[in-house]
């Protein structure tokens, strides 16, 4: 044998699963005693304990796993259920931020149109204040102006 023969040797075959073991052997057993009682021979007990034996094995096998499926379905639905409320929650936390958000940003709005109303108070005062420099200012070199020309038309 060569070497590529080697690689590509497939291993022997093993043992047949129980289970289809099993189920072939409930049915020769089946074959066989209706055979027999087509030819209204008496169907051997042992033939009968081992069909019944056989099928509770098989009922019982099957049971099992169609827990094992309830099982896994029921710990799947309650995943499931489990991430729904997740989500649930955390749509609820992120409406509450959404609503503290909103509040928040009306009280910044109030704050800002508290802070312009200052802002062009002050600047309305500030204005005046100027203006009324400029006048002060404006009398005083009217008085100065008028103090010069009488000064000089005392002379």
């Amino acid at each position: 044998m060569n070497k590529k023969q080697a690689e590509t040797k497939k291993p022997p075959l093993g043992v047949t699963p129980l289970h289809i073991h099993e189920s072939r052997r409930a049915e020769e057993l089946l074959e066989v005693m209706q055979r027999y009682a087509n030819d209204d021979r008496a169907i051997q007990p042992e033939w009968l304990k081992e069909f019944i034996e056989i099928n509770y094995r098989t009922a019982q096998s099957l049971m099992f796993r169609n827990e094992t499926k309830i099982v896994r379905l029921c710990k799947e639905r309650d995943k499931a259920r489990e991430e729904r409320d997740m989500a649930r929650r955390e749509i609820i936390a992120l409406r509450k931020t959404a609503i503290r958000i909103k509040q928040e940003l009306s009280i910044l709005h109030g704050i800002n149109e508290l802070t312009s109303k200052l802002e062009r108070k002050e600047y309305e005062k500030s204005k005046q204040e100027q203006e009324k420099r400029d006048q002060n200012d404006i009398w005083i070199s009217i008085e100065r102006s008028n103090k010069t020309h009488r000064e000089s038309n005392d002379f």
